[in-house]
């Protein structure tokens, strides 16, 4: 067995946590089932029979990636105006590994229960006028009026682009239309302005329709999912949404709102990423090198500009961020958001046998109720913006990975017989949780709205309070 010493894997912030631990799971389910992992100085550590070579080589080759889909979340790739450059990428490889992939997008594409696709504007106008007559003041106003917008544009089309019916095209058709050369005739320039004019006013109108198809239906997606897709897809299913008692979905935090993050989506970004590590021919020696930065902090000069939200909030942007004193578009490294997103599994992975508790973010592991309290920046309102609080565990004994996922599916901590179920209480249980589980430390991971909380006692501990959900 070799020892390796993962540099790039550290224990903050949450990306290269959750990255830790995906090289454990992915490593143990896929190559090497006697592999171990444990935390030393704030680095993770890797028992296995892989050497560094092999462990590149290992997600390079045959790391066959879990199909993470979020169908129920717009800007997830299956929706009309999407970005879909990353499921188009994996729905056409030829690579064995994504061929649990490109099944589940084809039978996700086939659900009823999905928004449909390639709307007509005439469609998109029935459908505005038939949600409207169900709804009253501000809601139906404002679906009357973006009906009317696109049926004022809509007029002067049905002459100038005659056999066609205007009506019948889609907004996508619509855009092709337009688009003219610079030597045009005037009456071709003034068609293509008149085209123009009813784009944005239709998108809009679409917009609308998908938010009420969607809305309405979240739910039954999700469902639809559960019951019909692969195990190992029911598991990233189980990470990001659970359908409650009642039958409202309800959403661990660890992967924000469902698995998005105002507008960005985890599962659209997460796909994006692989098409252009593992499905672009000349792009291998730069993968390479960007996994070799991410595994081992080998220096690099691959890293793009990229979001990654809550998982690295020093990434964010804004005010005091750089020596420039604002930075908006920090690089980063796909492959760690890559890692990040198969590690949330084994982190969420006991999310759905938590029925006993009460909604939302109590479902996840080490997951209490946002405290204002315990650093000398507190307020009121950090308590009110912080959607939760989220303590990472370190652990010095090598542990396989069957080992911590039954440890965090516990993912409990007590004050005599009762549940702690907010900062103050989960600080007066970590002392024994460490004893009594072998923890060594609950490490700090810097959220964007609080400043870290000092604790005391024979465990270390500091919390994680993740972004707001946003509209």
């Amino acid at each position: 067995m070799n020892r390796i010493t993962l540099r790039g894997c550290t224990s903050e912030p949450l990306l290269s946590y959750l990255s830790s631990l995906a090289v454990l799971r992915l490593v143990s389910q896929q190559k090497d089932p006697d592999a171990r992992g444990w935390w030393e100085n704030g680095i993770f550590h890797l028992d296995t029979k892989l050497d560094e070579d092999e462990l590149v080589q290992f997600f390079m080759t045959e790391y066959a990636p879990t199909p993470i889909v979020a169908p129920w979340n717009g800007g997830s790739g299956f929706s009309e105006g999407d970005n879909t450059e990353g499921i188009d990428a994996i729905r056409s490889s030829a690579s064995e590994r994504f061929a649990l992939y490109r099944r589940t997008l084809d039978r996700i594409f086939s659900f009823p229960e999905m928004p449909p696709v390639g709307l007509s504007i005439g469609n998109i106008l029935i459908i505005l006028m038939q949600e409207a007559d169900k709804e009253k003041g501000r809601s139906k106003e404002d679906l009357i009026e973006a009906a009317n917008e696109v049926n004022s544009k809509l007029k002067p089309l049905e002459t100038m682009l005659a056999p066609m019916n205007p009506s019948d095209l889609t907004i996508k058709q619509l855009v092709e239309q337009s688009k003219i050369s610079k030597n045009s005739a005037p009456t071709e320039k003034e068609r293509a302005t008149a085209i123009k004019g009813i784009i944005n006013p239709a998108k809009k109108a679409s917009t609308l329709v998908k938010k009420l198809k969607r809305g309405s239906d979240k739910e039954k997606i999700i469902q639809a999912c559960r019951d019909r897709l692969d195990e190992r897809v029911i598991e990233w299913i189980d990470a990001a949404a659970v359908i409650g008692p009642e039958g409202d979905a309800e959403y661990p935090p660890i992967l924000g709102s469902g698995g998005n993050e105002g507008r960005l989506d985890y599962t659209n970004t997460f796909m994006s990423n692989l098409a252009e590590l593992l499905l672009s021919p000349d792009n291998e020696e730069t993968s390479r090198n960007l996994l070799r930065n991410a595994l081992f902090a080998e220096a690099t000069n691959g890293l793009s500009a990229s979001k990654v939200g809550q998982y690295d909030p020093g990434r964010a942007g804004g005010y005091n961020q750089s020596p420039g004193i604002e930075k908006k578009d920090f690089p980063s490294n796909p492959w760690k958001f890559v890692l990040a997103m198969e590690g949330s599994l084994v982190w969420a992975s006991g999310v759905a046998r938590r029925h006993s508790q009460e909604r939302g973010f109590l479902r996840c592991p080490f997951t209490v109720r946002a405290c204002q309290v315990g650093y000398s920046s507190s307020s009121e309102k950090d308590g009110q913006k912080a959607r939760a609080e989220i303590w990472a565990p370190l652990w010095k004994l090598p542990v396989s990975y069957p080992e911590l996922r039954s440890f965090l599916s516990e993912g409990r901590a007590e004050v005599g017989k009762k549940r702690a179920t907010n900062g103050i209480k989960f600080a007066e249980a970590v002392a024994s949780l460490g004893i009594d589980r072998g923890i060594s430390e609950f490490r700090a991971l810097q959220p964007p709205q609080t400043s870290r909380r000092q604790l005391c006692g024979p465990a270390h501990g500091a919390l994680l309070s993740l972004c707001p959900e946003r509209e």
